[in-house]
């Protein structure tokens, strides 16, 4: 996830730091000024909207959305169940790829488990958060929490 990278680049880049800062006290680099490029322009900003799931995409792009949002600001969708549309981040899911019938987007209850259908297989959710609710695994969430037969995402 990005946070993970984060948390590893965290510490490459501190160690860096101090490295590079130790060569140009010990004058052992030539410091050169970074050239302003045209083509040199500022990462787009993230709007809610565009961590909003697009079901209607790939599933291995749906779940490197999640993952490339995860943990903060998170990917989110509308669950839509008992006709009562609530927001839910998504922080974790797998990929499972495969054939299927069913329509993109509905869920699929099994045990302690949540599949949402996408064009190519099914993504399991494995961390989600509910608006107004604390982030928790799938499990927990359905400990005390019940998806409608017909319940979907969008």
């Amino acid at each position: 996830t990005a946070g993970t990278l984060h948390d590893r680049l965290q510490e490459v880049g501190a160690q860096l730091v101090v490295n590079t800062a130790k060569h140009i006290a010990a004058g052992t680099v030539e410091t050169i000024a970074q050239q302003a490029q045209k083509h040199h322009r500022p990462a787009p900003k993230i709007h809610k909207e565009t961590c909003r799931i697009d079901w209607t995409a790939s599933g291995r792009k749906i779940y490197n959305h999640i993952r490339g949002l995860s943990p903060y600001p998170a990917a989110w969708t509308m669950l839509h169940n008992n006709d009562e549309p609530v927001s839910m981040k998504i922080y974790h899911t797998d990929f499972i790829e495969e054939k299927h019938t069913q329509e993109i987007g509905s869920l699929e209850v099994q045990d302690k488990s949540v599949r949402v259908a996408v064009r190519d297989g099914y993504l399991s959710l494995n961390e989600v958060q509910l608006a107004g609710k604390k982030r928790m695994t799938i499990s927990a969430l359905l400990n005390g929490y019940q998806f409608t037969e017909n319940a979907y995402v969008r």
